[in-house]
């Protein structure tokens, strides 16, 4: 049985998911892999579970690129992950 989470809680983890990706580009910059992929592991967990399986499958994504240390990869993903969080938030503001 699937439970939609109130639209409260849902702004709420996009909004939170704003500063994921700051900490990613921070983490980028100094190439720390462990923070890219615990950041990774927390969306591939937590992104359906809030109505979001896009952010499910770039946090899977973004863990694997940490695993393998991959610069491009990561960049790829987050560019991804922005417009991604760009798109949910205003969908959701919309509905």
């Amino acid at each position: 049985m699937d439970i939609e989470l109130p639209k409260e809680m849902r702004v709420e983890y996009l909004h939170r998911r704003e500063k994921d990706i700051k900490e990613i580009q921070a983490a980028m910059v100094k190439n720390d892999w462990t923070v890219l992929k615990t950041i990774g592991h927390q969306l591939k967990g937590n992104g359906e579970s809030y109505g979001f399986p896009a952010l499910g499958v770039l946090g899977r994504e973004l863990e694997e690129a940490a695993k393998q240390s991959s610069v491009k990869r990561a960049e790829d993903i987050l560019g991804k992950l922005i417009s991604t969080v760009k798109k949910l938030s205003s969908e959701l503001a919309d509905s």
